[in-house]
């Protein structure tokens, strides 16, 4: 390194540099010789493997390096040391993100891998033949866990009231007719909702939502669309089912092609708040095999789908609705904000 900066300057700039994280330990020397390390970062679809080799008291000498960041993170990165978490991330954030998943069985982050390229075929083959593609253990344990404890953490707070949805519907729950219908075309469903505007910042699944190695994954999947982009609806772009006793969605479809649901929590009964669907020939599909973890990609416009009633299970069934679009500024219309969150506007004491 060259620099016209005084040895106080760049004590300066180091000392900031510790400050922002406690894993950050530099020293300082000033010698004839140099103490270096090699560090070697290998991802096997998602195990990472560090490698460090320390040599000491070597003559001065100018590293070979190469920058190969995505982004103006990091300018200078010696050459295969930190070269495959570079391409992998372009920030400290989406580092964190790609260890929230199973990326072992599932490497959204290496796009250009062939783990990836099996992994598409297989889920559009699943996606495109039934309607519901199921990938189980998509969340890591320890991922699923945080999120709940964020869950809780909210369900506690008094200032948050959070919306009882209770709605009658058609067979379309996102019609917007108020043409009259007959009573015995009406079905129910109620569940608590945690809208987008009640989910904290630094919240895990605003983290997994935003996550582009996921928009593209669901993008190479779907094929209908070029592109996605998460929704700019002030509620209804990631939001949380909670289904307590009493609680369910009758059958219904969808407006959208499709909807990505995360499995948080299942309920304790086994045979309670399970998601079923038809089939073309009408036969009704039941999915007890969905576990905690896992994500649903399901189309919900040509299938109609429902949750069974929880009724004696003391835990509630949790599930995230994600929501991506084909347009960059996709919001809900005020009718199915007010119909499904009881309001039209964000919350003005938001976390």
């Amino acid at each position: 390194m060259t620099t016209n900066l005084s040895k106080d300057e760049i004590l300066k700039v180091l000392d900031e540099t510790i400050k922002t994280d406690s894993n950050i330990k530099i020293t300082t020397t000033i010698s004839q010789s140099l103490d270096y390390l090699n560090v070697t970062i290998q991802d096997n679809n998602g195990d990472l493997k560090t490698s460090i080799y320390h040599k000491s008291a070597s003559e001065p000498y100018i590293l070979p390096y190469e920058s190969d960041h995505p982004r103006d993170v990091h300018v200078n990165i010696i050459n295969n040391a930190l070269l495959r978490a570079a391409r992998m991330c372009s920030t400290v954030e989406d580092f964190g993100t790609h260890t929230l998943i199973n990326c072992k069985t599932y490497p959204l982050h290496d796009r250009e891998s062939n783990a990836y390229s099996k992994l598409i075929l297989n889920s559009r083959k699943e996606f495109l033949s039934t309607g519901c593609l199921y990938l189980p253990h998509f969340l890591t344990t320890e991922t699923r866990s945080n999120v709940l404890n964020e869950i809780n953490s909210i369900l506690t707070n008094s200032s948050r009231i959070l919306y009882n949805s209770y709605v009658e519907h058609t067979d379309n729950l996102y019609s917007t007719s108020n043409s009259e219908t007959s009573i015995n075309e009406h079905e129910s469903s109620s569940k608590t909702i945690i809208a987008f505007d009640q989910i904290p910042n630094e919240s895990l699944l605003r983290k997994i939502y935003s996550w582009n190695p996921l928009i593209n994954f669901i993008t190479d999947i779907i094929q209908i669309y070029p592109h996605l982009y998460p929704s700019c609806d002030e509620l209804g772009a990631l939001y949380i089912n909670i289904y307590n006793q009493s609680n369910k969605l009758s059958w219904h479809t969808d407006h959208s092609h499709f909807f990505i649901s995360l499995l948080l929590q299942q309920s304790s009964n086994p045979n309670e708040g399970i998601f079923e669907y038809k089939t073309k020939n009408n036969e009704i599909i039941s999915r007890n095999d969905f576990q905690a973890g896992g994500l649903v990609l399901f189309n919900g416009r040509t299938y109609p789908h429902r949750i069974t009633e929880v009724c004696l299970s003391k835990l509630p069934r949790i599930n995230a609705i994600l929501t991506y679009d084909c347009t960059p500024d996709h919001r809900l219309s005020n009718y199915i904000l007010k119909k499904f969150f009881g309001r039209t506007t964000c919350e003005n004491n938001k976390l």
